[in-house]
């Protein structure tokens, strides 16, 4: 404390105010303490979504969350489930995230995609929202126009396809069949509907992917085509029940009307799908597959 020249002070005055510094020394530790407390106790979901952005080098075990079309509670469902699974090295998303208002907002979607940090392709639906995102032409399923600034410029940062390496070797994830987001492959196809799927056939022939994860049917399966590993993501966003044939095949299954996600775990060899109840929202295991 400084006493300027002419100014007397009695000691009382000098101890409280010795106090009063020391009272505010100790309001702003504990202030700092209280903040820091806060801002951990508030922010876990960041904190997930930054360590989930940034997946290894080599995958482990990865969470996959198929076609979204704008069922923004599920979606978050899905992803708080994920979000505590410790030993996950990247959530994946096939994409198709614009969708009906009556089951939710598209501009969440995005957001929560991005706060997660979830790795995400651009399905078909992606692009005809970026496509017409000026005049609405083609928009499918989608009735949420114009999307927002932001979710416009998130959709824009969504490659066609992503590839990592995992356990068991190169993973292509995309959303339909490589670059073309508007071919699917369902787990009944066979013969001619293999035949020509030009790029099943290209990736098949190439030799060098050993997965390949894609969405765009709405139906779960996991199917070897010898050296080629084909897994769908099925959809988080519900399925009408006559909105697609049913087809089954060996080695396939076909669950219909199930909001679902799969955790993949590429050391262990298997994927195991979750489905989630559409009125409690909770979060049940179903099939599990051998790789």
């Amino acid at each position: 404390m400084i006493i300027f020249p002419g100014t007397e002070l009695s000691r009382s005055a000098v101890r409280q105010e010795q106090n009063d510094a020391v009272f505010v020394f100790f309001r702003f530790r504990l202030t700092v303490f209280v903040s820091v407390c806060y801002c951990n106790r508030m922010e876990p979901d960041k904190q997930a979504a930054t360590a989930l952005s940034q997946p290894p080098t080599l995958l482990r075990r990865a969470g996959v969350i198929g076609d979204v079309h704008g069922h923004s509670t599920l979606l978050e469902v899905a992803l708080r489930y994920l979000s505590e699974r410790t030993d996950l090295d990247a959530v994946l998303c096939t994409g198709d995230l614009p969708g009906s208002t009556a089951n939710g907002d598209t501009d969440v979607c995005c957001r929560l995609l991005a706060q997660y940090g979830v790795l995400a392709v651009r399905g078909n639906h992606d692009r005809w929202s970026l496509e017409n995102n000026t005049e609405r032409v083609l928009l499918g399923i989608s009735d949420q126009w114009p999307l927002a600034p932001a979710s416009i410029e998130y959709l824009k940062t969504l490659p066609v396809t992503r590839e990592f390496e995992t356990a068991l070797g190169p993973l292509l994830l995309c959303h339909g069949t490589g670059e073309d987001d508007q071919t699917g492959v369902y787990p009944g196809d066979s013969g001619v509907a293999l035949e020509s799927n030009h790029q099943l056939n290209a990736i098949y022939s190439e030799g060098r992917i050993r997965i390949m994860i894609a969405g765009h049917t709405h139906q779960r399966m996991v199917r070897a085509l010898d050296h080629l590993t084909l897994i769908n993501a099925a959809a988080v966003a519900c399925e009408k029940s006559n909105s697609l044939p049913t087809r089954l095949s060996p080695g396939t299954a076909l669950r219909r009307k199930n909001p679902s996600f799969s955790i993949i775990d590429f050391e262990e060899r298997y994927v195991q799908f979750h489905n989630i109840d559409r009125v409690t929202y909770e979060v049940t295991e179903t099939d599990r597959f051998v790789l």
